[in-house]
């Protein structure tokens, strides 16, 4: 039996799979989004940050997939996305 969730993880995997540079720079967005996140407080500049809007949207999608596969509170998302907002 397959969990609840599978059938999204599966479409978030084929994604990755099908456009793997996205997938990396979805990656890497995500490593500059926890860096912004403490060094913008440090130092405005790094405020800003542009990425891939496919790979934004892979990143974003992730994130809801996160939050939906372990039934956390839909503000966890929202919160996410306010964050992420400030640094693409």
């Amino acid at each position: 039996m397959l969990p609840s969730y599978y059938p999204s993880l599966r479409e978030l995997v084929t994604r990755f799979v099908r456009k793997p540079r996205a997938g990396s720079e979805a990656l890497r967005c995500s490593e500059w989004r926890n860096l912004c996140g403490f060094a913008a407080s440090q130092s405005p500049r790094l405020d800003g940050i542009s990425a891939d809007p496919v790979a934004a949207k892979l990143l974003n999608d992730v994130a809801s997939f996160l939050v939906e596969a372990s039934q956390l509170h839909p503000e966890f998302f929202a919160r996410f996305l306010q964050l992420s907002n400030k640094t693409l």
